[in-house]
C-alpha cells in the first residue's frame, strides 16, 4: 500500500490537471484508472485494420476488468427524439482520445 494524501479516481483529462496541480504543491498523489495504459501506434493500427471507419471506438477496445460502457444504459437519459451518441474511453487518457464531435 502507498501512503497517498490524496486519491484522484479517473485519469482523464481532468483527473490528470487536477493531480498535476496538487503534485506541484508536494502533495502525494495517487490517480486509480481501471482501464489501461493506451498507447497511441496500437490505436492507429487498430484503427486502420478496423472494418468500420465510422466506428471511433475501434481503436479503442474494453478488456475484461475494464468494459468500456454505453452512455445509453449507463450515464445518459435520452430526452427528445434525436439519439445522443457518444461513447467514453476507459483508460488512461479517458475519452480525450478521441472527441467525436460529441459536445
Amino acid at each position: 500500500m502507498t501512503d497517498t494524501d490524496i486519491l484522484i479516481v479517473g485519469a482523464g483529462v481532468a483527473g490528470a490537471m487536477i493531480g498535476h496541480r496538487l503534485a506541484s504543491q508536494v502533495r502525494k498523489v495517487t490517480i486509480l484508472e481501471a482501464g489501461p495504459r493506451i498507447d497511441r501506434w496500437d490505436t492507429v493500427e487498430l484503427f486502420r485494420q478496423s472494418i468500420n471507419h465510422n466506428n471511433f471506438m475501434a481503436p479503442f477496445p474494453g478488456t475484461p476488468h475494464a468494459p468500456n460502457g454505453s452512455p445509453f444504459t449507463d450515464y445518459v437519459i435520452q430526452k427528445g427524439e434525436d439519439d445522443y451518441a457518444v461513447q467514453f474511453i476507459r483508460g488512461v487518457g479517458g475519452t480525450t482520445w478521441h472527441w467525436a464531435a460529441a459536445t
